[in-house]
Formats: C-alpha cells, structure tokens, sequence
C-alpha cells in the first residue's frame, strides 16, 4: 500500500510537469508569433507612404507605391495574409485574395468599425473556415493621419492572419496525446483547441468541462500575470496560465492513470488461505514495478530533453541581447557622444538647449536599452548585488537633481522629506539602490500632470536590532491618475501598462516596475504601493544596509536640489605630456572618441586595426591605449593577447603593464570580468558617457602628468554653420553630428571619403558564403558613417545589405549590391567635389585672415613652439588665441591649427602660420 502511494504521488508530480511544459511551450510560441506580428503591423501602419494613400486612394502613383510597400512587408510576414482597407473607398485589399467592398452597416464586418472607431492601438479577432478547417487570428491595426487641432483621424486598416489551426496541430503532436489543450478569452469562449467544432461554435469552457471548465475560469481571473497554477478534478489534473499580448488565458489537462494496486474485503480474507494467490499477487505487483520504472524513466527523459531545450533558449536569448546591445548601443555612441561635442563648443543657447534635449533623448534610449538588459540579467540570475561603501549625502544629491530636471519641464511641485538623523556613511549597492529611487520617481513625474511629487526618506531598526545595519526607507507619493483596484495585482508585472487609452503619451517598456520589485527583492527588501484611482499613488521599498559611521546625515543644502543653468561642461585637468593611441575600425568612432578627449590636450594617435596598433606600440611608448572590440581580421582581444606577450629588449615590463582600456558596445552579463581575464586593464562601453570617460582618466593618467584647469560653462555660446554643400547630405545635421564646426566637419567628410573609396573594390561583385561575414562588417561600418555625415539615403541602403548578409539572403544582396557600389561611389565623388569648391571659393574670397599686429607674437611664439614640439605650450597659446576677437577667418586658420596638431602633424601647423603671416605683410604692403 505504502509503495502504491509513493508510485501514485511520483506519477502526479511527472503529469503535472508535462503539463506546465506544454502550457509553457504554448505560451512562448503563441507570444512569439504574435509580438513578431504585431511588431511589423505596427510599422506597417505607420509607414508614409501607406498613410498618404489612404488618403488619396486615386492617385496611381501613391497606389503603385503603396502595393510596392505591401509587397515588401509581406517578405518578413513569412508568406501570411496581407490585408489593407482605406475608409475612402472602403475596399478590401489582399494580396492573396480578390478585392471587394466592406459594408460597415453590415454585422458581419464589426471587426472594421470596432478597428477604425473604437481602438487606439491595435485589437485581435478570430474566426472559423469550414471549408478550409482553418482557424484565424486576425491582428488588426488602425491607420491615423494627424488633425490640425492636434487630434487623429483614422483613415483605415491593416493587418495580417495567423493560422492557429498549424498552430494548435503542431502543439498537440509535439506533446503526449492525452493532453488536451485550450486557449480561452476573457468571455471564456474556447479560442483553440483540437476540436475545431468548439472554436466554430465559440462554445463556452463551462459547457464543455462543466464544473472542472468553472474552477479553470475562477483560477484565471484570480492568478497573476506569469503564475502557473494546477489542481485535480474528477480524475484529471489541470494547470492554467495566462497570455497577456492577447488577454487570453490557457489550460493543459490530462487524465490521471489509476491505481497501480486495488486491495478490497475479499481479496484480504482469501489472502491468508491462498498461498499462490498471494505468489500470484506478488509476480503482477513487480511486474506494475516494472512498469512504473519504465514509465517513470521515459518520463524522466522527456523532462531532460524539455531542460536541454530551455538551456538552449536561454542560451539564444543571451546571445540574441549581446548583439542587440552591440548594434544598439553603436549608433548610441554618435548620437551622445556628438551631443556632447556640441555643448563644448562656443555656440547660442538656443542651440545648447536643443543638444542637451538631444542628449537626454539619447539617454533616455540608452536607458530602455538597459532596462531590458537589466530584466534578462535579473531573470537568468546573473544581477551581481555588490556590497561596497557609498555616502547616502552624494546618492541623494544625484538622484534629486536628476528628478528635479526632469520636472522643470513640468509645472510640478517636487517635496523633499529627508530624515537628518539618518547616517551618512553605508554599506551596499549604490547603483543598485540609485536605479530603484530613479525608476519610483520618474514613473511619478510620468504620470503626474499637475500637482505634486514627495520624495520621503528615513530609516528603522532592524528585527534583530543590529546597532551595525538600518533598515533605510524610500517612499515616493504623486498626485497622478492612481492605479484601478482591479489592475493591483499586476502591477509589478513584466512589459505591464495601464490605461493605455489615458496613457498613450507616456514612454516607457513597461518594465521599470518589475525590475524595481526583482530588485528590492535582490537587496534583501521590497517595494509595496497604495494608490487610489484619480489622486495618486505611494510607492515604498526598503532594504537593509550596513551602517559603517554613524555620524548623521545633516540637513541637505537646498541647492543641490535645484536645476543648475549654465551646466558645466568639460574635464578637470589637461595631461599635454601623455601619449594616447585609440584604435577602431570605424573612422567616424575614431573622430568621435578623439572630439570627447580633445578637452585633455593629449597627443594622440589612432589606428584602424589591431595589427596596425601592435606595429605602433612596439614603435612608440604610449601611456593609455583604448581598443575597440569588435573589428575584422584581428579583433580587440587578440590584438591584446598579442601585446602582452611582446618581448622588451631593454628587460623592462612595457607591453605587460601598458594600461589598455577595452571599448564596447557589448553592455551584457560577464564582459566585465571576460575583459579583465584577456589581459585588458580597464572597459568603457559604448556609446560613451562623459562622466565614466572623466573617471577613466583620473584613475589612468599619472598626477604629475596633469595640469588642473577650471570646467567651462555653457553660457552665452554661438552657432556655427558650414558653406559645404553636397548633393544628397544633410550638411546641418552632418555639422552638428561631428562636433559642430566647419572644420571639424570638413576633416570627418574627408576620413568618409578616402575610407568609401578604399572600401570600393569590396562592393564590385557580389559576396560569396566565405565573404559574407567580412562583406556585413563592412557594409556595418559604412551604414554608421554615412549616417554620421547626414548621409541618410546611403546610410539606410548599407543598413539593409546589413541585414541581408546577418540573415543569409544572397539573392537579396545581389539584388541591391549594384545601385549601393554606384550611390557610394557617386557619394564619395560629390564630397569630394564639395570639399574642393569650398576651398576655391575661401582662396578666391575677400577678406581672407591676417593677423592683427597686437597679436603677431603669440603667432610667433607659436610658431616657435611647433617646431620644438612643445605640447603644453602649443596648447596654452592656441587656447588664448582663441579667446581673442578676431576675424573669422582667421579663427578658421587658427581651428585648421588646433586640427594638425590634433593630428601630430606640426609641419602642416607651421605651413598654416607662415600662409597666414604671408597674407598679412603681402596686404600691409600694398596699403
């Protein structure tokens, strides 16, 4: 009896974990076809050209196009339903089908008026084909054009069908057959399921299992968002779980076997008298023994390959977010990084203040980015918590000002209530504790429109009453919109919004919360809230830390909590004597790596790749090395490897020690410590952030190597423009991308040019298999420069070869490689046309520079100095120069200067002087 328990219990848990399997996998697959869907519907809908011909459904052109675009969308819909209808002419669109005119007065299309007048974003419908026995899952999207009061307008719908009946034949083949699985909605009619009469009949799951379909239905309206709950009924166990891209609920249910041994009355009275019957007895029990080990063992095989299986998702999903975050965080690097170029340059502020929005839409980017790599870190358990000591004075300071610019925009009240007697010295993850206090007040400031937000922090005594740790409290209260009662419970939920309709204009993942539960949960707390619909919500997490000095906080300066304008821009101190070579096979990165170190007054050198880096450091003595990851032919890390295993003649430790700071744009779980191990000193991630890049500097650069200067503000600038024109560039946005002068510009559309054409001969046929990987590193590398420059028809056109070559797709790439090679080709020449008609219109004009007599002996000295190489006092002279008011000419010539010597190329710096100095005497003559 004992054992026919345990086999019973044993047989249980192995059904109720096939079960979560198959309720898991359905899940998954289902949420993965739909997001993919609906993600390219969305963009479909939002494409111009489709929103031009509903308009206009007429015009012959715009159709012609429109059908181009249609086509084109349905490549990545995998062969599924297109369908398109304008609210002009009402007619039904397929490419699959003959068109035909909707009736919306007729009940059969309610599916048309529910899409174009009652949904803000996107709505699914379903139906049945007897003729075909095919289920449908329609994915319906409106189409808006925009109102001059500022309102939308739906001028028809698109959408795509998926096929649920393969959907639900290839689940049921891939599970035991005596599992039965269904999907419902939220009016708990059957949806899926393998009789297709269900669906058809949109039969209700309480008629079909009756009282077992009423416990499923209360289990799903009580059960959270990625719950999995189970229960036993009538002879058969049943888990359910929930769908939320759909609000659709699912349920998998298998019978139970029965008992392995029925022991009843007249077997126990026979039992004593007949000895065979028991033989008899005992054979069958080791024969059913037998037979559970079997089937348990099966069902143990089965358990492990479904492991295998999830090990490998998990392993694609890791890979997948390493180069999302590559790709990504690339093009984030320019947008920043030039950001940050422009706000130290001398411009209006007009200009200043549209950089720093920019700039914080930039971050504002980067930080959804993180969000989704700081959910997979926490999900797959790779969130390092660090314990390390902090000062909860600065963390505070950091956080309020970060909020308070936030809100400037806004007409909202932001209360401070911090506790003075809290200590100021702690233990634990800053960083960590600086993300939760950042996601509860910008979800505030989200969703707040008038009134105010309170920011609240005080301390407790622990359980225990360790004199050692504190309890520390934060608790954020708004007078926003509140949370509904009923949307509570999912509240912390992964990719979770509510009142979408009220909220459309709020940005975000949908993540912050779920990171910020995960997280106080990490730190050892929590977060709970309290909200009352139409006047606000109140946040609190808590989490201990280790007091390390009890001294208390104080009252904070209210200065610190206020929007500093004429933010200060720039870096401590100049290091002149320090040599600095970054390598990157991108010449754009290149440029925009040696804008934000300009400020230091380094000498530095660049190289284009890891072979051409060890031949300058086996030359030269460098005292910082930055090395881009990621290039072709020899990349960051073998390039690494190879200088530290270098020889030195003189016995010395150079190449060992050499600081080498790695640069990429691989933000994920485990590249810190991978760097470290391969022989890098330091890491820098792209794209990059000032205050990391300060941090840098002040740990690598030697203190007797710098000169302490004073940060310059961002008041009273101007705005520089550029007479370079070139056919099919953007010239102002290219300016403004590449650090906001001309001459800088200048230099970066020539590094374009020279680097197109040497990449020319690779584009002249089409690539084979072995080629592909060098042919999509290389296409890569001209998409973002050319998107740098303001070339953005040549950038986009590089970004679809890209993808191309990712994917495999050599038809496509032949298909399009001949009109890139002849737009790239033809871009190179009209830049370098540009360029030479400049510099003919510059010598030919008027006015050209010359030096004013009272400043004819800081040029002289100048001069003097580039021939002795004298980087500090190059850079002092060159810095007072331009502070003087002279003409703008000359401060050209003067930028020319600074961008020579930038380049080592004293020589080129000199010629500069002597041209200039040649045009004064030559004008003073003749006058």
């Amino acid at each position: 009896m004992t054992y026919t328990i345990s086999a019973r219990q044993i047989n249980r848990s192995a059904i109720e974990q096939q079960l979560i399997i198959a309720s898991e996998t359905m899940r998954l697959r289902l949420a993965t076809v739909i997001n993919g869907e609906l993600a390219l519907v969305l963009k479909m809908a939002d494409t111009p050209i489709v929103q031009q011909y509903f308009q206009n459904p007429s015009d012959a052109d715009l159709e012609s196009a429109a059908d181009k675009e249609f086509t084109s969308f349905r490549q990545h819909f995998k062969d599924k339903i297109v369908f398109w209808v304008n609210d002009v002419d009402k007619i039904f669109y397929s490419i699959e089908s003959p068109p035909y005119v909707v009736n919306p007065l007729d009940p059969e299309s309610y599916w048309y008026n529910m899409t174009l007048y009652h949904t803000l974003e996107y709505n699914f419908n379903i139906n049945y084909n007897p003729d075909l026995q095919q289920i449908n899952l329609w994915v319906n999207v409106p189409v808006f054009t925009n109102e001059e009061d500022g309102g939308k307008k739906p001028i028809g719908m698109l959408g795509t069908g998926v096929n649920l009946t393969g959907f639900s034949n290839s689940l049921h083949l891939d599970f035991d057959k005596n599992i039965a699985l269904y999907l419902f909605n939220n009016l708990n009619e059957i949806t899926t399921a393998a009789d297709y009469d269900l669906i058809a009949n949109k039969v209700l799951l309480t008629d079909h299992l009756g009282d077992a379909g009423a416990e499923i239905i209360r289990i799903a309206h009580e059960q959270s968002d990625s719950e999995i709950r189970s229960f036993i009924y009538d002879g058969s166990m049943y888990v359910v779980g929930y769908i939320p891209q759909l609000d659709w609920y699912l349920t998998a249910a298998s019978k139970l076997p029965p008992n392995f041994i029925a022991v009843d009355a007249v077997m126990n009275i026979v039992f004593f008298g007949m000895l065979l019957l028991i033989l008899a007895i005992f054979i069958v029990f080791n024969i059913f023994v037998a037979g559970s080990n079997s089937a348990i063992e099966k069902q143990n095989r089965q358990l492990l390959e479904a492991n295998k299986k999830a090990a490998a998702a998990s392993e694609a999903k890791s890979n997948f977010l390493a180069k999302m975050s590559h790709e990504i965080r690339t093009p984030m690097n320019a947008i920043i990084g030039m950001s940050e170029l422009i706000l130290r340059e001398d411009i209006s502020v007009t200009v200043s203040d549209n950089a720093l929005n920019v700039k914080q839409a930039g971050t504002n980017l980067l930080s959804i980015i993180n969000d989704i790599l700081d959910f997979s870190k926490i999900e797959s358990g790779n969130m390092e918590i660090l314990s390390e000591e902090y000062r909860l004075a600065s963390l505070l300071h950091d956080v309020i000002n970060i909020i308070r610019m936030y809100l400037d925009e806004k007409a909202i009240l932001l209360n401070i209530n911090i506790s003075d007697s809290l200590p100021n010295r702690l233990r634990g993850d800053e960083a960590h504790i600086r993300q939760v206090l950042l996601n509860l007040l910008s979800n505030a400031a989200k969703y707040t429109k008038k009134g105010s937000v309170t920011f609240s922090v005080w301390g407790e005594e622990e359980k225990e009453k360790d004199k050692d740790k504190i309890i520390l409290v934060f608790q954020v209260a708004d007078t926003g919109i509140g949370i509904k009662e009923e949307d509570m419970g999912r509240l912390f939920g992964e990719f979770t919004q509510f009142d979408s309709h009220v909220n459309k204009n709020v940005e975000g993942t949908g993540l912050g919360l779920a990171i910020t539960k995960k997280l106080c949960q990490a730190l050892g707390g929590d977060v709970s809230v309290s909200s009352v619909y139409g006047e606000g919500s109140v946040f609190t997490a808590s989490f201990p830390q280790i007091v390390i000095d009890c001294t208390p906080l104080g009252e904070l300066d209210d200065y610190t909590f206020k929007h500093n304008e004429g933010e200060k821009i720039g870096m401590r101190f100049t290091a002149p004597g320090v040599r600095l070579l970054i390598v990157d096979d991108i010449a754009t990165n290149l440029n925009v790596a040696k804008g934000l170190l300009s400020l230091y007054q380094m000498d530095i050198t660049t190289a284009i790749s890891g072979r051409e880096a060890i031949g300058l450091i086996k030359q030269n003595r460098y005292d910082l090395v930055f090395m881009d990851h990621m290039m072709p032919e020899m990349d960051g890390i073998e390039a690494v490897e190879a200088i530290r295993a270098l020889g030195d003649s003189r016995g010395n430790s150079y190449f060992q020690t050499l600081p080498i700071i790695a640069l990429t744009a691989n933000a994920v779980t485990g590249m810190k410590e991978m760097f470290l191990s391969k022989g890098f000193n330091d890491y820098l991630f792209k794209p990059i952030e000032i205050s990391k890049l300060d941090g840098l500097m002040d740990k690598w650069i030697p203190p007797e190597k710098r000169i302490n200067v004073e940060k310059q503000t961002s008041s009273e600038r101007k705005r520089e423009t550029t007479d370079i024109k070139v056919d099919r560039i953007d010239t102002a946005r290219g300016l403004s991308m590449t650090g906001g002068t001309e001459a800088g510009y200048r230099k970066v559309l020539a590094a374009f040019r020279k680097d197109a054409l040497d990449r020319l001969s690779l584009f002249e046929h089409d690539p084979s298999e072995q080629e592909l990987s060098l042919f999509t590193t290389n296409v890569h590398a001209i998409k973002s420069a050319a998107g740098t420059i303001g070339a953005a028809s040549v950038s986009q056109e590089a970004a679809e070869l890209e993808a191309a070559g990712k994917a495999g797709d050599l038809a496509l790439i032949a298909e399009r490689l001949p009109h890139f090679h002849h737009d790239l080709k033809e871009l190179a020449e009209q830049i370098g046309a540009g360029l030479n008609r400049v510099e003919t219109v510059e010598i030919n004009s008027e006015g050209a520079g010359e030096i004013s007599a009272q400043y004819s002996v800081l040029f002289t000295e100048l001069a003097e100095a580039l021939k002795q190489e004298d980087i500090g006092l190059i850079h002092r002279i060159l810095a007072e120069l331009e502070k003087k008011p002279l003409e703008a000419k000359t401060k050209e010539t003067i930028s020319s200067i600074s961008n020579a010597v930038l380049m080592t190329e004293f020589e080129e710096a000199i010629r500069e002087i002597e041209t200039l100095t040649d045009k004064t005497n030559s004008r003073r003559s003749n006058t």
